[in-house]
């Protein structure tokens, strides 16, 4: 799996400078797994303070977001 996410940080870097996003975190997991725990660009953008990963008692467990977006895409298909 980490030989198929070998383009990602590139492709993270781009989206953070052409998008212009100040910083993100990113999170991919597989069976409970963490493949992958990085954040790119800033947490602080005006000191350049980089984003840094947080240890494993300070994450969280996330929800997907696909319900509520599958949800706004159908309110706004069938008004």
């Amino acid at each position: 799996m980490l030989k198929e996410l070998s383009d990602f940080d590139a492709f993270m870097e781009t989206l953070v400078r052409d998008w212009n996003v100040p910083g993100i975190g990113v999170s991919i997991l597989k069976d409970e797994e963490v493949l992958l725990a990085k954040g790119y660009g800033y947490r602080d953008h005006a000191q350049k303070l980089p984003l840094r990963r947080l240890p494993a008692s300070r994450l969280r467990r996330t929800q997907s977001c696909s319900p509520p977006w599958r949800r706004a895409c159908w309110s706004i298909a069938v008004c």
